[in-house]
């Protein structure tokens, strides 16, 4: 199966503590999940911020994608481009939640690569 090539990049990428352990625990690759997101497929997202992703990605904006890895395990991949840099963040729906209240999270995002996605040409 030839794979899709990416859309956009998704330059700088963190994940924070819950999302690595959600990955791990559930067997499941970050790349495979970066690939998906930077190539147009968001996973489990309605069509409104399917249209929402592909206007981000034309312009300025948030690119969100959804995936749910296991029975009420899911992981978000958020990509944001301000002042025309690309960068990801993958977590978990609480997490996401607990930032947007303002709540102090657990632990500090970590580095990750995003070596797996090819440059676009």
């Amino acid at each position: 199966m030839a794979k899709t090539l990416p859309l956009f990049d998704p330059g700088h990428v963190v994940r924070t503590f819950s999302a690595l352990d959600a990955m791990l625990t559930n067997h499941v690759s970050q790349c495979s999940l970066l690939e998906r997101h930077c190539s147009g497929d968001f996973g489990d997202v309605g069509s409104a911020q399917r249209l929402r992703n592909l206007r981000a990605i034309a312009g300025q904006g948030r690119v969100v994608s959804a995936y749910p890895i296991a029975p009420r395990n899911t992981v978000w991949v958020m990509t944001r481009r301000e002042s025309g840099r690309w960068s990801t963040t993958v977590m978990t729906p609480p997490e996401y939640h607990r930032r947007a209240r303002g709540d102090k999270p657990p632990a500090a995002p970590q580095p990750a690569t995003s070596a797996c996605i090819p440059p676009r040409s």
